[in-house]
C-alpha cells in the first residue's frame, strides 16, 4: 500500500522507493518539482540539517503558528521563502502547525542534554567545478 506521509514523501512499504525528504526547487528529479528563481536569499546549495541543539536566544527568536491544517512540508516553504529564517520544526505534538526560527544562524549542537530537535539552514560546500563555472558564467 502506497502513504503520502505527512513530509510530503511516498511510503511504500518494503518496496525501496526512496524520495527526498524535502524538495528545495532546484531540481525536478524524484517527485521534486523545479521552480524558475530561488529566494534571493538562497542558493542551490543551502539545505535543511535535522539537529539537536539550540540556537543562541540573544540572537534568535520563534515565532508559532499553530495552525492544524499546516504539515512540515509548509513549514520548510515558509522558512525556505524567508530571508530571516534560520530554521523551523512543527509546533503541535501531532506534526501540524509550524515555529520558525529567525534571526542569527548561530546553532550549537548538543545532543547530550535534552533539546529540540530543529531543521537548521546549512548551506553545502559546492564542488570546486561548481565554484568555477560559477565565476566564468557568473551564474
Amino acid at each position: 500500500m502506497w502513504i503520502l506521509t505527512p513530509e510530503g514523501q511516498i511510503d511504500g512499504g518494503a518496496t525501496g522507493l526512496w524520495v527526498p525528504k524535502f524538495c528545495y526547487g532546484v531540481n525536478s528529479g524524484m517527485g521534486c518539482k523545479e521552480v524558475l528563481s530561488l529566494p534571493l536569499c538562497r542558493n542551490q546549495n543551502d539545505i535543511f540539517s535535522y539537529r539537536n541543539g539550540e540556537f543562541a536566544s540573544h540572537q534568535t527568536s520563534n515565532i508559532i503558528d499553530s495552525n492544524l491544517s499546516l504539515s512540515i512540508s509548509d513549514c520548510l516553504v515558509k522558512c525556505w521563502n524567508d530571508c530571516s529564517c534560520v530554521g523551523f520544526n512543527s509546533s503541535n505534538d501531532n506534526g501540524t502547525g509550524c515555529i520558525l526560527w529567525k534571526g542569527s544562524n548561530s546553532f550549537s549542537d548538543n545532543s547530550s542534554v535534552i533539546s529540540a530537535w530543529k531543521y537548521v539552514i546549512r548551506s553545502q560546500n559546492p564542488s570546486i567545478e561548481e565554484r568555477a563555472s560559477k565565476r566564468r558564467y557568473g551564474t
